[in-house]
């Protein structure tokens, strides 16, 4: 199986690809990590240094894993933190055309928008173009209880809630996930509210995490 991953790096610490590249290898998945920052470490800590990469590297380096064939071969596409509005049309023009090239091709896209505490934490101009340019292409979607609610518009604190909120997005939630085969990249999938504690949600995720996410080994 071979992933491209386009997330942030950092020197010191475990997010992004420095944190999703080595445990994909242990499970013997090829990765083709696509850098979307160069940083020290995360936010959080007094200091930080290194930046968001330019726009056009990021399209440089993606057009170079194409050059190579990488479309043809691989199986899932997953974004994660993007840093800015223009890496974010960028991921988008590249995922639109590896899908068009490759149908078969799953695009997993973890918004990485922001959260409860923090509320929004990436710049103002991302979260429209991940709604409105990524969300449509793709196949399975990672937001947080937060990113959930902000990507619809809706208020869930429920599990019907979720699924109400889900739908009225194109998506489906919890046990329906469970009856859909994940390579169909005709459907579209959400598997939503990580913070939230309701039970049922829990319940959900929890059989996603047990069943459905060794089938991607």
């Amino acid at each position: 199986m071979s992933v491209i991953s386009i997330q942030s790096q950092v020197a010191y610490g475990h997010v992004g690809n420095s944190a999703a590249v080595f445990p994909m290898q242990m499970h013997g998945i090829d990765v083709i990590a696509v850098p979307t920052t160069l940083l020290s470490n995360r936010p959080g800590y007094p200091t930080i240094r290194g930046r968001v990469l330019e726009a056009q590297l990021v399209a440089d380096l993606l057009l170079g894993v194409e050059e190579r064939g990488a479309l043809d071969t691989a199986e899932v596409i997953l974004s994660g933190y993007l840093g800015s509005a223009e890496i974010a049309v960028v991921v988008a023009d590249f995922v639109a055309r590896a899908k068009a090239r490759n149908p078969a091709l799953i695009y997993c896209c973890d918004p990485v928008l922001g959260d409860r505490d923090r509320a929004l934490f990436v710049h103002a101009d991302i979260p429209p173009i991940v709604r409105d340019l990524l969300c449509p292409l793709v196949d399975m979607i990672t937001p947080n209880h937060f990113e959930f609610e902000w990507l619809c518009g809706a208020r869930a604190t429920t599990i019907a809630q979720v699924i109400d909120a889900a739908a009225g997005g194109g998506y489906t939630v919890g046990e329906l996930l469970l009856r859909q085969n994940l390579a169909r990249a005709a459907e579209r999938y959400i598997v939503a509210a990580v913070g939230c504690q309701d039970p049922a949600v829990r319940a959900h995720l929890d059989t996603y995490t047990s069943q459905i996410a060794p089938k991607l080994k």
